[in-house]
């Protein structure tokens, strides 16, 4: 048996966690977790509390594999376990990322300044406004790793003035967002849609399972498939 850790975003509520956890009870055979990740404690203390739930919810079940979905914010605090969580068999790891949305944290303190974001929101989205957050470690798997990037704006971000203009092109470089990611998809939706977009969670799902997304490269599952592929895999 598998397991199936999913670590959400900081802006993901109730619905979006109630609707990535039915959609993998639903359709997969993993036994799924969705920690209530404590984000406004920030970075380095939500990843000491990470380690603890995994330590205490996986640790004695001795899974055969431990698989991890991360979506922005979830994926730093993951990475920042690195080495932490050697008591379980890391399995297949995919990262959600999303270049426009992960612009907001930085937006917001230019708004509110940083200790007015600190007050408002917590020390998540204030740990998200650093330049060394980039630099955190990929921990490493003996399974395939891959990558998810959404392209589109939120109503947040876009509230906010951003888009595509506002991120640098280094910032969508599928080398920085996954150094060596086994597949890679992008998606044309934003961070709004990507947490109860079944097509996108069948992919999530898909590679999870399988270790490369369903749809092959250049390839799109019908007309109205706001997905475009940059797979790296050869196809069986």
């Amino acid at each position: 048996m598998d397991a199936l850790v999913i670590l959400v975003g900081v802006t993901a509520g109730s619905k979006k966690r109630s609707s990535v956890r039915n959609y993998f009870e639903r359709e997969s055979t993993f036994d799924v977790f969705v920690p209530n990740l404590p984000q406004w404690l920030g970075l380095n203390l939500c990843g000491h509390w990470l380690v603890g739930y995994l330590s205490l919810n996986l640790k004695a079940r001795k899974y055969t594999y431990v698989h991890f979905l991360n979506y922005v914010s979830g994926g730093f605090i993951f990475r920042s376990i690195d080495g932490r969580c050697d008591f379980v068999e890391m399995g297949r790891v995919l990262y959600n990322r999303a270049p426009i949305q992960e612009e907001v944290p930085r937006q917001l303190a230019r708004k509110f300044t940083k200790l007015g974001l600190l007050f408002a929101q917590g020390k998540m989205l204030t740990d998200l406004t650093g330049a060394s957050i980039q630099d955190l470690p990929f921990p490493r798997s003996r399974q395939e790793q891959g990558l998810i990037i959404e392209t589109e704006a939120s109503l947040l971000a876009k509230s906010l003035g951003l888009s595509r203009a506002s991120v640098p092109p280094e910032a969508w470089d599928h080398n920085r967002l996954l150094p060596n990611a086994t597949d890679v998809l992008e998606v044309r939706l934003s961070h709004d849609d990507v947490y109860e977009s079944e097509l996108v969670l069948s992919q999530a799902l898909h590679f999870l399972t399988h270790g490369k997304f369903s749809i092959p490269p250049g390839g799109k599952a019908n007309r109205k498939t706001p997905i475009q592929s940059k797979n790296r895999h050869t196809d069986e």
